[in-house]
Protein backbone atom coordinates (compact mmCIF):
# COMPACT_ATOMS: atom_id res chain seq x y z
CA UNK A 1 0.00 0.00 0.00
CA UNK A 2 1.32 3.45 -0.97
CA UNK A 3 1.71 5.23 2.38
CA UNK A 4 2.08 8.61 0.63
CA UNK A 5 -1.24 8.20 -1.16
CA UNK A 6 -3.45 10.99 0.27
CA UNK A 7 -6.40 8.58 0.37
CA UNK A 8 -4.39 6.25 2.62
CA UNK A 9 -3.31 9.19 4.79
CA UNK A 10 -6.93 10.34 5.21
CA UNK A 11 -8.08 6.88 6.30
CA UNK A 12 -5.22 6.65 8.80
CA UNK A 13 -5.99 10.10 10.20
CA UNK A 14 -9.66 9.18 10.60
CA UNK A 15 -8.75 6.01 12.49
CA UNK A 16 -6.28 7.76 14.79
CA UNK A 17 -8.73 10.58 15.43
CA UNK A 18 -11.51 8.16 16.36
CA UNK A 19 -9.18 6.37 18.75
CA UNK A 20 -8.21 9.71 20.26
CA UNK A 21 -11.88 10.70 20.68
CA UNK A 22 -12.79 7.33 22.25
CA UNK A 23 -9.95 7.58 24.75
CA UNK A 24 -10.71 11.24 25.47
CA UNK A 25 -14.34 10.39 26.29
CA UNK A 26 -13.16 7.63 28.62
CA UNK A 27 -10.67 10.01 30.26
CA UNK A 28 -13.32 12.69 30.80
CA UNK A 29 -15.74 10.17 32.31
CA UNK A 30 -13.09 9.09 34.78
CA UNK A 31 -12.35 12.73 35.61
CA UNK A 32 -16.04 13.48 36.18
CA UNK A 33 -16.43 10.43 38.40
CA UNK A 34 -13.40 11.43 40.45
CA UNK A 35 -14.89 14.91 40.82
CA UNK A 36 -18.21 13.45 41.96
CA UNK A 37 -16.44 11.41 44.65
CA UNK A 38 -14.62 14.51 45.88
CA UNK A 39 -17.90 16.43 46.08
CA UNK A 40 -19.30 13.70 48.26
CA UNK A 41 -16.43 14.16 50.68
CA UNK A 42 -16.83 17.96 50.56
CA UNK A 43 -20.59 17.99 51.25
CA UNK A 44 -21.43 19.02 47.69
CA UNK A 45 -19.14 22.07 47.60
CA UNK A 46 -17.96 22.17 43.97
CA UNK A 47 -15.07 24.58 44.51
CA UNK A 48 -13.74 22.67 47.50
CA UNK A 49 -14.11 19.39 45.60
CA UNK A 50 -12.21 20.77 42.58
CA UNK A 51 -9.41 21.97 44.85
CA UNK A 52 -9.29 18.60 46.59
CA UNK A 53 -9.15 16.70 43.31
CA UNK A 54 -6.32 18.91 42.10
CA UNK A 55 -4.33 18.13 45.23
CA UNK A 56 -5.08 14.41 44.95
CA UNK A 57 -3.86 14.36 41.36
CA UNK A 58 -0.62 16.07 42.41
CA UNK A 59 -0.33 13.82 45.47
CA UNK A 60 0.17 16.77 47.79
CA UNK A 61 -2.51 15.91 50.38
CA UNK A 62 -3.57 12.95 52.53
CA UNK A 63 -7.33 12.60 52.52
CA UNK A 64 -9.91 9.82 52.97
CA UNK A 65 -11.01 10.38 49.36
CA UNK A 66 -7.58 9.32 48.10
CA UNK A 67 -8.41 5.61 48.31
CA UNK A 68 -11.71 6.12 46.51
CA UNK A 69 -10.29 8.02 43.54
CA UNK A 70 -6.95 6.18 43.27
CA UNK A 71 -8.13 3.57 40.70
CA UNK A 72 -9.63 6.34 38.57
CA UNK A 73 -6.47 8.44 38.67
CA UNK A 74 -4.36 5.40 37.75
CA UNK A 75 -6.59 4.69 34.75
CA UNK A 76 -6.37 8.34 33.67
CA UNK A 77 -2.60 8.26 33.93
CA UNK A 78 -2.47 5.15 31.73
CA UNK A 79 -4.70 6.79 29.11
CA UNK A 80 -2.66 10.00 28.80
CA UNK A 81 0.26 8.63 26.71
CA UNK A 82 -2.16 6.84 24.36
CA UNK A 83 -4.09 10.07 23.88
CA UNK A 84 -0.91 12.00 23.13
CA UNK A 85 0.37 9.40 20.64
CA UNK A 86 -2.92 9.23 18.75
CA UNK A 87 -3.20 13.02 18.56
CA UNK A 88 0.41 13.55 17.52
CA UNK A 89 0.14 10.73 14.99
CA UNK A 90 -2.89 12.37 13.36
CA UNK A 91 -1.13 15.76 13.31
CA UNK A 92 2.01 14.27 11.70
CA UNK A 93 0.01 12.52 8.97
CA UNK A 94 -2.12 15.62 8.30
CA UNK A 95 1.05 17.59 7.49
CA UNK A 96 1.60 15.29 4.48
CA UNK A 97 -1.75 16.11 2.85
CA UNK A 98 -1.90 18.51 -0.13
CA UNK A 99 -4.18 20.85 1.87
CA UNK A 100 -1.40 21.38 4.45
CA UNK A 101 0.37 23.80 2.10
CA UNK A 102 -2.67 26.08 2.17
CA UNK A 103 -3.23 25.67 5.93
CA UNK A 104 0.31 26.89 6.62
CA UNK A 105 -0.73 30.30 5.28
CA UNK A 106 -3.64 30.67 7.71
CA UNK A 107 -2.71 32.19 11.07
CA UNK A 108 -4.46 30.41 13.90
CA UNK A 109 -4.68 27.11 12.01
CA UNK A 110 -1.34 26.09 10.52
CA UNK A 111 -0.16 22.49 10.63
CA UNK A 112 1.55 22.30 14.04
CA UNK A 113 -1.65 22.20 16.06
CA UNK A 114 -4.65 19.90 16.08
CA UNK A 115 -6.91 22.00 13.81
CA UNK A 116 -6.16 20.33 10.45
CA UNK A 117 -6.09 16.83 11.94
CA UNK A 118 -9.44 17.45 13.65
CA UNK A 119 -11.15 18.60 10.43
CA UNK A 120 -9.85 15.64 8.42
CA UNK A 121 -10.54 13.27 11.30
CA UNK A 122 -14.17 14.38 11.52
CA UNK A 123 -14.90 15.01 7.82
CA UNK A 124 -12.63 12.53 6.04
CA UNK A 125 -12.12 13.10 2.33
CA UNK A 126 -13.78 16.45 1.62
CA UNK A 127 -14.46 15.44 -2.01
CA UNK A 128 -17.34 13.36 -0.62
CA UNK A 129 -19.35 16.54 -0.07
CA UNK A 130 -21.21 17.76 -3.17
CA UNK A 131 -21.21 21.39 -2.04
CA UNK A 132 -19.70 23.53 0.67
CA UNK A 133 -23.11 23.51 2.37
CA UNK A 134 -22.82 19.74 2.81
CA UNK A 135 -19.38 20.28 4.33
CA UNK A 136 -20.80 22.91 6.69
CA UNK A 137 -23.51 20.48 7.78
CA UNK A 138 -20.95 17.79 8.53
CA UNK A 139 -19.08 20.21 10.77
CA UNK A 140 -22.24 21.50 12.50
CA UNK A 141 -22.37 24.96 10.89
CA UNK A 142 -25.21 24.64 8.38
CA UNK A 143 -28.43 26.63 8.16
CA UNK A 144 -31.44 24.30 7.96
CA UNK A 145 -34.97 25.52 7.51
CA UNK A 146 -33.89 29.09 8.17
CA UNK A 147 -32.24 28.32 11.52
CA UNK A 148 -28.75 27.34 12.59
CA UNK A 149 -27.98 23.66 12.86
CA UNK A 150 -28.56 22.50 16.42
CA UNK A 151 -29.64 19.69 18.70
CA UNK A 152 -33.39 19.04 18.37
CA UNK A 153 -35.78 17.00 20.51
CA UNK A 154 -38.24 16.22 17.72
CA UNK A 155 -37.16 13.02 15.94
CA UNK A 156 -37.80 14.19 12.38
CA UNK A 157 -36.15 17.56 12.98
CA UNK A 158 -33.19 15.91 14.70
CA UNK A 159 -32.65 13.68 11.66
CA UNK A 160 -32.88 16.68 9.34
CA UNK A 161 -30.35 18.67 11.35
CA UNK A 162 -27.99 15.73 11.88
CA UNK A 163 -26.30 17.67 14.67
CA UNK A 164 -23.26 16.15 16.36
CA UNK A 165 -22.42 18.10 19.57
CA UNK A 166 -18.95 16.57 19.82
CA UNK A 167 -18.09 17.63 16.28
CA UNK A 168 -19.51 21.11 16.84
CA UNK A 169 -17.49 21.45 20.04
CA UNK A 170 -14.35 20.50 18.11
CA UNK A 171 -15.16 23.20 15.55
CA UNK A 172 -15.60 25.73 18.35
CA UNK A 173 -12.10 24.94 19.63
CA UNK A 174 -10.70 25.37 16.10
CA UNK A 175 -12.67 28.62 15.66
CA UNK A 176 -11.28 30.03 18.90
CA UNK A 177 -7.73 29.28 17.73
CA UNK A 178 -8.48 30.91 14.36
CA UNK A 179 -9.92 34.00 16.05
CA UNK A 180 -6.90 34.39 18.32
CA UNK A 181 -4.54 33.94 15.38
CA UNK A 182 -6.39 36.69 13.47
CA UNK A 183 -6.90 38.93 16.50
CA UNK A 184 -5.37 42.09 15.00
CA UNK A 185 -5.32 41.65 11.22
CA UNK A 186 -6.08 39.00 8.63
CA UNK A 187 -8.76 38.04 6.11
CA UNK A 188 -10.86 36.20 8.68
CA UNK A 189 -10.59 39.09 11.11
CA UNK A 190 -12.11 41.24 8.36
CA UNK A 191 -14.99 38.77 8.01
CA UNK A 192 -15.49 38.89 11.79
CA UNK A 193 -15.44 42.70 11.92
CA UNK A 194 -17.89 43.07 9.03
CA UNK A 195 -20.32 40.67 10.68
CA UNK A 196 -20.06 42.50 14.01
CA UNK A 197 -20.79 45.80 12.25
CA UNK A 198 -23.76 44.24 10.45
CA UNK A 199 -25.35 42.76 13.58
CA UNK A 200 -24.74 45.97 15.54
CA UNK A 201 -27.04 47.75 13.07
CA UNK A 202 -29.46 44.90 12.35
CA UNK A 203 -29.75 43.51 15.90
CA UNK A 204 -29.02 46.30 18.42
CA UNK A 205 -30.72 44.20 21.12
CA UNK A 206 -28.06 41.47 20.95
CA UNK A 207 -25.57 41.22 23.79
CA UNK A 208 -21.85 41.51 23.06
CA UNK A 209 -21.45 37.77 23.69
CA UNK A 210 -24.26 36.94 21.25
CA UNK A 211 -22.80 39.20 18.59
CA UNK A 212 -19.30 37.79 19.13
CA UNK A 213 -20.42 34.17 18.90
CA UNK A 214 -22.41 34.91 15.75
CA UNK A 215 -19.41 36.62 14.11
CA UNK A 216 -17.09 33.74 15.06
CA UNK A 217 -19.56 31.35 13.48
CA UNK A 218 -19.59 33.32 10.20
CA UNK A 219 -15.80 33.61 10.28
CA UNK A 220 -15.54 29.83 10.74
CA UNK A 221 -17.91 29.19 7.84
CA UNK A 222 -15.81 31.40 5.59
CA UNK A 223 -12.70 29.47 6.64
CA UNK A 224 -14.38 26.14 5.87
CA UNK A 225 -15.51 27.52 2.51
CA UNK A 226 -11.92 28.47 1.66
CA UNK A 227 -10.70 25.12 3.00
CA UNK A 228 -13.24 23.35 0.76
CA UNK A 229 -12.10 25.26 -2.33
CA UNK A 230 -8.39 24.65 -1.60
CA UNK A 231 -9.04 20.93 -1.04
CA UNK A 232 -11.09 20.57 -4.22
CA UNK A 233 -8.48 22.35 -6.30
CA UNK A 234 -5.81 19.92 -5.10
CA UNK A 235 -7.95 16.75 -5.10
CA UNK A 236 -8.22 16.01 -8.86
CA UNK A 237 -4.43 15.95 -9.16
CA UNK A 238 -3.43 14.40 -5.84
CA UNK A 239 -6.06 11.96 -4.57
CA UNK A 240 -5.70 8.38 -5.78
CA UNK A 241 -8.52 5.88 -5.07
CA UNK A 242 -7.63 2.64 -3.35
CA UNK A 243 -8.38 -0.65 -5.05
CA UNK A 244 -11.68 -2.03 -3.76
CA UNK A 245 -12.90 1.25 -2.25
CA UNK A 246 -16.74 1.58 -2.39
CA UNK A 247 -17.88 3.89 -5.25
CA UNK A 248 -19.54 6.31 -2.82
CA UNK A 249 -16.12 7.10 -1.34
CA UNK A 250 -14.22 7.49 -4.60
CA UNK A 251 -13.24 10.90 -5.92
CA UNK A 252 -14.23 11.60 -9.50
CA UNK A 253 -16.84 9.87 -11.72
CA UNK A 254 -18.95 7.28 -9.91
CA UNK A 255 -18.47 8.85 -6.51
CA UNK A 256 -19.84 11.84 -4.61
CA UNK A 257 -17.38 14.33 -6.05
CA UNK A 258 -17.63 18.04 -6.77
CA UNK A 259 -18.43 19.55 -10.12
CA UNK A 260 -16.95 22.68 -11.68
CA UNK A 261 -20.23 24.50 -11.06
CA UNK A 262 -20.25 23.57 -7.37
CA UNK A 263 -16.61 24.59 -6.96
CA UNK A 264 -17.32 27.95 -8.60
CA UNK A 265 -20.28 28.39 -6.27
CA UNK A 266 -18.08 27.80 -3.23
CA UNK A 267 -15.39 30.21 -4.45
CA UNK A 268 -17.76 32.89 -5.73
CA UNK A 269 -17.35 35.01 -2.62
CA UNK A 270 -20.96 34.76 -1.45
CA UNK A 271 -21.02 35.27 2.28
CA UNK A 272 -21.95 32.26 4.42
CA UNK A 273 -25.20 32.34 6.32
Amino acid sequence: MDMDNPTVLILQIEQLWRQRQDWLRAYNRLLLQAGAICRRYEAGDKRAAAALLKKLVKGTVEHPAAMAVAPLLIAMEQLEPHLQRAEQGAITLARKLPIATWCKTVRGVGVDGVALASIVGEAGDVTRFRTVSCFWKRMGLAVIGGERQRRCKEVEKALEHGFNPRRRAQMWVMSDSLFKGQRKTGPYREVYDKRRAHTAAAHPDWTKAHSHNDAVRIMSKQFLCDFYVAWMQAAPFELKPLKGMPPALLPGPGGQNHSETQLNRASSGRGPA
